[in-house]
């Protein structure tokens, strides 16, 4: 238990020693923050979603283990989805700005990032779910209202996120 203690406290330390300055004062993504490598923000901000997980859910050292590896999980496929779609978008955009494009071409456009945003619910599912074994049946309840309270922290800070890709 001391050694994931100090494993974490060792990461925040470190994450928060190689963030700028700027980063270590704004928020993620938005503000004078915005300029510390995203890489080094996303894990700072995992690190930090699951030290609240531990403590609100009471996790033991193991359970810690599994949902740091499930997070990163969630998060790399997130990151992967945002690389997969965006030369989806780039194709749709590139069609829909010539007015040439008949609507078969459109289409297919639609239904390949209908299919991506598919495959990603789908990663997300597995990945949550492994999540969630990780848990008991109390704590598994109070990850959803965890879970719950950290999107509403979000949204009151930074606002809604803007719509997502069709």
């Amino acid at each position: 238990m001391a050694d994931l203690r100090k494993r974490i406290a060792t990461v925040f330390l470190a994450a928060g020693l190689l963030l700028p300055a700027s980063a270590q004062q704004g928020r993620f993504g938005r503000g004078p923050g915005a300029s510390a490598p995203r890489r080094e923000r996303r894990e700072v901000a995992r690190l930090f979603v699951v030290q609240r997980m531990r403590e609100a859910l009471s996790l033991s050292d193991a359970q810690t283990l599994k949902v740091m590896d499930a997070m990163k999980a969630l998060d790399e496929a997130r990151m992967a989805h945002r690389e997969a779609l965006r030369p989806l978008l780039d194709g749709m955009r590139a069609h829909l700005g010539d007015p040439s494009t008949p609507d078969d071409v459109l289409l297919a456009d639609v239904k390949r990032i209908q299919a991506e945003q598919a495959r990603l619910e789908e990663v997300l599912k597995t990945e949550e779910a492994r999540l969630l074994e990780a848990l008991t049946p109390r704590q598994r309840a109070r990850f959803l209202l965890l879970r719950r309270e950290l999107l509403e922290e979000i949204v009151s800070r930074e606002g809604p996120s803007p719509p997502s890709a069709p």
